[in-house]
């Protein structure tokens, strides 16, 4: 019962961030069904639209599971929903932050949770990686990491 009413005000927090210029046009979360299961999110984030951003464009899906049991006692678990060549998300499309893992705390907000992965999939990073291959792809030769990161977004981002 208490994750029911906590994710009525992290849902209630998203309705009122979700038209702001941080989130508006690059994050997107469908709650139309939430009202049948509050413990399932389904959203997308769209790549920034720099154009250095090898993930300009894409639109990669995601989904948030939280414990009927444990929430908001443990982390939900997320993943995205389609490949992302990415040295911070693995092919299960789980992605390394420390707010779903050793920084969760009770307290932690789903907008914070939502904030790093938008950073973490737009600022990828070779010095935390998840995919260690990638990652020195990343440092050794970046316009490879580049257009192998297109080219993954082409093919595989809705």
């Amino acid at each position: 019962m208490a994750s029911l009413k906590r994710l009525a005000k992290e849902i209630n927090d998203w309705q009122k961030a979700k038209d702001t210029d941080e989130f508006r046009g690059y994050v997107d979360i469908d709650l139309d069904g939430v009202e049948e299961n509050m413990h399932l999110w389904k959203g997308t984030i769209i790549g920034k639209v720099s154009k250095d951003d090898p993930y300009k464009g894409g639109k990669f899906p995601f989904t948030f599971r939280f414990s009927k049991e444990d929430y908001p006692f443990k982390a939900p678990e997320f993943n995205f929903d389609c490949k992302i060549y990415h040295p911070g998300i693995n092919e299960k499309g789980e992605i390394c932050i420390a707010l779903l893992g050793t920084d969760w705390r009770p307290a932690t907000k789903m907008l914070d949770v939502i904030r790093a992965i938008v950073k973490k999939l737009n600022e990828p990073s070779k010095d935390d990686p998840f995919e260690a291959d990638i990652a020195q792809v990343l440092k050794d030769d970046p316009s490879k990491f580049n257009s192998t990161a297109k080219e993954w977004v082409k093919k595989y981002s809705s």
